[in-house]
C-alpha cells in the first residue's frame, strides 16, 4: 500500500501491478517484459511468512534463522519455484525451507494412515504473536490489519491507505464491483473526494 502511494506521488511506475501468483510473475518477465516495471515489489504472503519466520520467529524462541525450518503449505506447484528464487533468500538462508501442496500434504497423511478422527485431543503450542494477540484491529483473530479476505485483499487494503495517506478519507466499506463490458475477473472501486 505504501508502495502505490510514493508511485502516486511522484507519478511514476502506475499502474501498479501486483499479484500473488508466482505464475503470473515468471509470465510477465519472460513474456511482458514492458509490464516488469509497473509490477510491485512487495514479496508474496508466503515469502513475508518465511521472512518473519526466520528473522523475527526464530530469534523470540532462542534460534538462528538457520536453524529454522519453514514449511509452506500451498495450493499450487509455482509455489515452489517462487521459493527457490536467489532473491528469496538472506544471508545464504532461504525464507521458505520447503513448499508442499495439499494434495502431496494428503498423500502424505493417507501413506502414513493417520486417521484425524483417532487421533487425542491437543492444544496448539503457544508461540510469541508475530503481528499482535488479537490477530487484527477488531479482536477476532481473523483480520490482518484490519482487512479480511479470501485471496490477500490487496486491492482493498491499498484503496483504504492511500485514500487515507493521500486524501484524509477513511473508508469504512470498500465495494468493488465489475466494470462494464468486461468479464468478472476484473472489479473496480472508486473513492469521491468532494465531488470528485
Amino acid at each position: 500500500a505504501d508502495e502505490f502511494v510514493q508511485r502516486f506521488r511522484s507519478n511514476k511506475g502506475l499502474p501498479l501491478l501486483a499479484s500473488a501468483c508466482p505464475g503470473w510473475v515468471c509470465y510477465a518477465e519472460k513474456t511482458q517484459h514492458d509490464s516488469v516495471p509497473f509490477m510491485s515489489t512487495t514479496k508474496s504472503p508466503q515469502q513475508i511468512m518465511g521472512g518473519m519466520v526466520k528473522r523475527l520467529l526464530a530469534p523470540r524462541l532462542g534460534l538462528s534463522g538457520s536453524k529454522a525450518y519453514h514449511c509452506s503449505v500451498m495450493p499450487c506447484f509455482d509455489k515452489k519455484l517462487e521459493a527457490s528464487r536467489a532473491e528469496f533468500m538472506s544471508e545464504g538462508v532461504r525464507d521458505v525451507d520447503v513448499v508442499i501442496t495439499g494434495a502431496e500434504l494428503l498423500e502424505l497423511i493417507q501413506e502414513r494412515g493417520i486417521d484425524f478422527l483417532s487421533l487425542a485431543v491437543a492444544h496448539l503450542d503457544s508461540l510469541p504473536s508475530l503481528v499482535g494477540e488479537a490477530g487484527g484491529s477488531s479482536g477476532s483473530g481473523t483480520e490482518l490489519f484490519g482487512v479480511s479476505g479470501p485471496s490477500g485483499s490487496y486491492a482493498e487494503l491499498t484503496l483504504i491507505h492511500a485514500a487515507k495517506e493521500l486524501y484524509g478519507v477513511d473508508l469504512a466499506n470498500v465495494v468493488f464491483t465489475p466494470p462494464r463490458k468486461s468479464n468478472t475477473d476484473f472489479a473496480e472501486a472508486s473513492v469521491e473526494v468532494d465531488g470528485v
